[in-house]
């Protein structure tokens, strides 16, 4: 049985398309550097990047407002306390922290207890592109959250990080700043006691506005996105956000009340002021009986919200609604609810629980309720009504329809995030019609000729599931659903799979790298070396191929000089043992840059490490760096029981630099400066002699990629 409806326009694509300066432009230049090897002792450079802690808290006074700082792939692990920012920028100038060409930034905390993994307490920054996680097993008690934004915090940005296994995965402690959230996803957070813990924990009052837009929520032990708070719930909006599989990870998953969305809740003092939730998705399993959203503050009258848009599915239960609205006030600005679609998915539950009687003055228009509509399924002020009786008592849902029966057409939600990168959105889908496979228009998202990778929102570091270019046409999204993650620690349940029903995907433009590079095969100009000396992509290479072979003098930093032709990435560095070294025998190389108006060696570039050197053949490190065109310096220094290795020899380039010795009987070869054996020094030391005698390893470097 169905109760018909005026047909209003339903906004499509959901969300906002926006245009930003940064659309396409990814940015490509960097100020500093955090590397997970870094150290405090570096100056924050590409080839010497601070370690994080060092650049969370300044970087030794030179980070300012404006400032951007890469942060490399690694896993950063700290096991005592928490990470903390406490540097931070200005209103049109903030302090950005981002991951290097989208390499996977991993930050995490070990330490027991209710410990949060990182804490925002600085003005000003944003987060781009990053993970933040508790690796902890507990899950019984508090456990701390993954992003904890500070009270005082305002202009706080997280753009497309990931934050999970925390209590929370974002906890707003009542910020009475601007905050962001934009593209992120939360998964895998709660604990199996009150409060639970959520995806995100919203508290926000005071000037500014929290908002939360284009993000992901799933598999939580608590509710998907929670905006609760005693001491205020004021001026926060949560847009084009999809949310499912609320709390199935917590004890007991069919009969508990956590909800896609929250806000107010029961219990709370605080009035709902000046919220916004639109065009938005939520979605509950079946087997898993829970309301889908929850609406005002329960012990109190409430103010303005706005609710448009929004599609939720959920089971329900036969005392809580899929819909829980507490009351609003009846004058003055309210509720307004506007273009919903609400369903039970079949389920004989409540679908609505209004806590509010009498003929009420909401802005309330065109919505879509999915239940038998003669059925006692919508309370109102304490009594459970039909449908007729609900409109008729209310006063509210003239044009309001109700129907028995779920939609018979998949439907579709092409959600753009690409406020701050071009070419990104999340498509999700309920497929009523049992698709194998369903057909989707990617234009919001993506423009003709772009490039493109899908990916299953519950696989992000996983295989695409498409890729291609896009021509325009649909795109056949499948139904055949991943295995969800598994969360850390030992939690009551496990969540469902939602395919094939539902699932939701991240969708990627393929951007070219930043500085682009070609890994392609080059030789360097015969008017910079001489015509033996050559650089291959993939081939480990000396400076030149005039090789012979000795024994450089253990605690002696021998230097050799080498041209750089074009800006290169190296990515190995090493040298070749052809005589074994004695018991202990270990060695050390690198390279240096040329000290300016000098042929000296000056800054260390690269320390390759220690190699032991008990055994012959090539030893070889794996480094990253780029070198600018220019002359450099292979260093090599000896350990105990020096082992025999090839050098480079006295008919090589250096006659290019140095020239012959007086009586023109040698060329003169490099430089020798008496050095302790241990790490290779910052800085070259001085008083260096130029000698053809002296036995100097042939280091070599393998050159990755020409970088432009």
């Amino acid at each position: 049985m169905s109760i018909a409806r005026k047909v209003l326009p339903n906004p499509a694509p959901v969300g906002k398309a926006h245009r930003s300066p940064l659309q396409g432009k990814p940015p490509v230049t960097y100020d500093f550097y955090v590397s997970a090897t870094g150290s405090s002792s570096n100056p924050g450079s590409y080839t010497q990047p601070w370690d994080l802690a060092t650049a969370l808290s300044g970087g030794n006074g030179l980070i300012s407002p404006g400032h951007r700082i890469a942060v490399r792939g690694g896993l950063y692990t700290k096991s005592s306390g928490q990470w903390t920012c406490t540097i931070g920028g200005d209103r049109d100038r903030p302090v950005v922290f981002q991951a290097y060409k989208n390499e996977r930034v991993r930050i995490e905390t070990t330490t027991a207890g209710n410990t949060d993994a990182f804490v925002i307490n600085a003005n000003y920054t944003w987060w781009w592109g990053l993970e933040f996680y508790r690796n902890v097993s507990e899950r019984s008690t508090g456990r701390g959250s993954s992003v904890w934004v500070h009270t005082t915090t305002d202009g706080t940005k997280l753009i497309h990080c990931v934050l999970r296994d925390g209590e929370n995965g974002l906890f707003s402690d009542y910020t009475n700043g601007n905050v962001e959230l934009y593209g992120c996803y939360a998964y895998n957070n709660g604990i199996d006691t009150d409060p639970r813990g959520h995806g995100f924990y919203i508290r926000h009052s005071g000037a500014g506005r929290f908002v939360a837009e284009g993000c992901v929520l799933f598999n939580q032990l608590g509710h998907g996105v929670q905006v609760f708070g005693t001491s205020g719930v004021d001026d926060i909006d949560v847009v084009g956000t999809i949310s499912f599989n609320s709390g199935v990870l917590g004890t007991s998953p069919g009969s508990a009340g956590w909800s896609t969305y929250v806000i107010g809740g029961s219990g709370n003092t605080a009035p709902v002021r000046r919220n916004k939730l639109q065009t938005s998705v939520g979605y509950i399993p079946n087997t898993y009986g829970r309301r889908g959203i929850y609406l005002g503050s329960s012990a109190v009258t409430n103010e303005d919200l706005l609710v448009s848009d929004i599609y939720v599915v959920s089971p329900g239960f036969s005392t809580q609604g899929v819909l829980e609205l507490q009351a609003f006030q009846t004058s003055g600005p309210t509720l307004s609810f506007l273009n919903n679609f609400i369903s039970t998915h079949g389920n004989a539950t409540r679908i609505l629980d209004q806590n509010q009687s009498g003929t009420l003055p909401f802005v309330w228009d065109n919505n879509d309720w999915r239940r038998d509509p003669t059925a006692t399924a919508w309370r109102h002020g304490g009594a459970d009504k039909t449908f007729a009786t609900w409109q008729a008592n209310s006063g509210l849902g003239t044009n309001d329809v109700a129907s028995s029966t779920d939609p018979t057409a998949t439907k579709i939600f092409v959600i753009p995030a690409n406020k701050y990168e071009d070419g990104r959105g999340h498509v999700c889908f309920f497929n009523w019609a049992n698709l194998t496979e369903v057909p989707v228009g990617l234009l919001p998202i993506l423009q003709i000729g772009d490039e493109y990778e899908v990916y299953n929102v519950q696989d992000l570091f996983g295989t695409p599931v498409l890729t291609g270019t896009y021509d325009g046409s649909f795109v056949e999204f499948p139904t055949t659903g991943v295995t969800p993650p598994a969360p850390i620690g030992t939690c009551p349940s496990t969540a469902p799979t939602t395919a094939p029903f539902f699932d939701c995907f991240l969708v990627k433009k393929v951007v070219a790298e930043s500085v682009p590079e070609t890994t392609v095969a080059f030789r360097t100009p015969a008017d910079l070396l001489p015509s033996d000396a050559y650089y291959i992509a993939g081939v480990l290479t000396a400076p030149s191929s005039g090789l012979s072979s000795g024994s450089p003098t253990i605690n002696s930093l021998v230097a050799v000089d080498f041209v750089v032709p074009v800006r290169m990435r190296v990515d190995r560095i090493g040298f070749s043992v052809i005589g074994a070294g004695g018991a202990g025998s270990v060695a050390r190389c690198g390279i240096y840059t040329n000290t300016a108006g000098t042929n000296y060696p000056g800054t260390l570039v690269v320390d390759g490490g220690e190699f032991v050197t008990t055994s012959t053949g090539f030893k070889v490190a794996t480094i990253d760096t780029i070198l600018e065109p220019g002359l450099y310096w292979f260093v090599y220094l000896a350990g105990t029981a020096a082992p025999t290795v090839k050098c480079a020899s006295t008919n090589d380039g250096s006659a290019l630099f140095f020239g012959w010795s007086s009586n023109l009987t040698n060329r003169q070869h490099g430089w020798v400066v008496t050095q302790t054996y241990g790490a290779l020094p910052t800085s070259f030391p001085a008083g260096g002699v130029v000698n053809s005698g002296v036995s100097k390893a042939a280091v070599g470097v393998r050159p990755a990629s020409i970088v432009a």
